[in-house]
């Protein structure tokens, strides 16, 4: 029972080591020039390393003499493994000093060639700018970079959505690229799809794409925003592709609008806002998760209607909604922050708003600045408020002229007319 517990703990600690090596290994092969010859010296080293733990191990049972040769034997490998290490030794110490002399041995990504296509864009040569970039991809076939400005060229240029729609899945369909180059690579893809096929049914596809891919981001917010809108970017396009050349009207104004009552004129205001509040309301039944829309209608019932409890209850939908982004989050609270302070003139709900904000986020620089407008925000409610008018009392503008006056024809007054003389 202990021979096989003493051979499993064995075992154990064999793959330990195998995996600790590995990892090693795959650290230091991505940070050298030369990977092969690296494995190279890690092969030797493990080799001789096992041998002279072995030499050690028989030397400990052997005489004297048996010792001594041991101990020759072990210095040639040792010295062996150290001149072998002792260039990248060497370097792990020096480079931190030299660096800061040369610059290092940093290579400079070569940019030129797309630096010269997007020249000879500039200049109509899409098809010689599509060949050098063509050559860059050559050296680089994951450059984000190059695979965005010869899809741009192919689209935007030579009218060539199929060639385009190649190295946009390129750039789309591999992982290891960074997910801000993947997802506005698939929002340019949709713009691309609206503009040049009318392909509503693609574009709806790819924004979907997008919320699979990145779930619980701003891309995947942006995308579900852009669906609902889809039908109405389609009807705008093919309106404004049979209406020909854009005529600018002026809108009616009112002439007499200064002649008229207080009352009437702002009948047509209130009826404008009516509309619109029920414009709104339509639009969030059929789209529930458009905050835009939520945003305007809050704004309305706050600014317009001073209705601060309606204005409240749509910013905490948006709030509340799970997967929404924290720089949103942020925004929807600051704004309710505002409307405290502006519609209900409240100073403290409008700290514990900001509260809300810091205990939500604590140690961020979204609490920072939520504890930077908190220490402002009694001054902020001070400009809110309405200033005092004060009123001037009636005063008879002539007294100073009738007081002469009246001197001057001997009313009003007892006094001699040169207090200097005595009578």
């Amino acid at each position: 029972m202990k021979d096989a517990l003493t051979v499993m703990v064995g075992l154990i600690m064999l793959l330990a080591l195998i995996v600790a090596v590995g990892k090693g290994y795959l650290y230091c092969a991505k940070r050298s020039p030369e990977p092969v010859a690296l494995l190279v010296k890690w092969v030797i080293t493990i080799v001789f390393l096992f041998a002279l733990f072995k030499a050690a191990a028989v030397g400990v049972q052997s005489d004297g003499v048996t010792k001594v040769f041991l101990l020759l034997g072990m210095l040639l490998p040792a010295v062996f493994i150290g001149i072998m290490w002792a260039p990248s030794v060497a370097g792990v110490i020096s480079d931190p000093i030299t660096n800061v002399m040369d610059g290092g041995n940093f290579e400079i990504e070569d940019r030129a060639k797309l630096e010269t296509s997007m020249a000879k864009r500039s200049c109509g040569s899409y098809q010689e700018a599509v060949y050098e970039i063509l050559q860059e991809l050559e050296t680089h076939p994951d450059d984000p970079e190059a695979l965005l400005l010869v899809s741009e060229i192919y689209v935007e240029n030579l009218k060539d959505l199929d060639s385009a729609e190649t190295y946009l899945a390129q750039l789309i369909d591999n992982p290891e690229q960074a997910a801000n180059s993947r997802a506005y690579a698939l929002n340019r893809w949709v713009d691309w799809q609206l503009d040049l096929r009318g392909d509503g049914q693609g574009a709806e596809k790819n924004l979907r794409r997008i919320i699979e891919l990145f779930p619980n981001t701003e891309a995947a917010q942006h995308a579900l925003q852009r669906i609902p809108r889809l039908e109405g970017v389609l009807a705008l396009k093919e309106k404004a592709k049979g209406e020909g050349p854009k005529t600018m009207k002026l809108p009616k104004f009112d002439r007499s609008l200064g002649l008229r009552s207080r009352k009437s004129r702002f009948e047509s205001s209130d009826e404008k806002i009516e509309q619109e509040l029920n414009y709104l309301n339509e639009a969030l039944q059929t789209r529930p998760e458009d905050y835009e829309l939520r945003e305007k209608l809050a704004w309305l019932y706050a600014y317009k209607l001073d209705q601060l409890t309606d204005a409240s209850s749509q910013l905490e939908y948006l709030i509340q909604t799970p997967e929404r982004p924290d720089n949103q989050i942020v925004k929807w609270l600051n704004q309710l922050c505002d409307m405290h302070l502006k519609v209900g003139k409240n100073l403290r709900a409008a700290r514990q708003t900001l509260q809300r904000i810091i205990d939500r986020y604590p140690e961020t620089f979204l609490a920072e600045r939520a504890k930077s407008r908190m220490v402002h925000i009694g001054i902020e409610s001070h400009r809110q408020r309405e200033t005092t008018k004060l009123k001037l009392g009636s005063y008879e503008k002539n007294i100073g002229i009738k007081r002469k006056r009246n001197r001057a024809i001997g009313i009003g007054s007892t006094e001699p007319e040169n207090p200097g003389e005595v009578s």
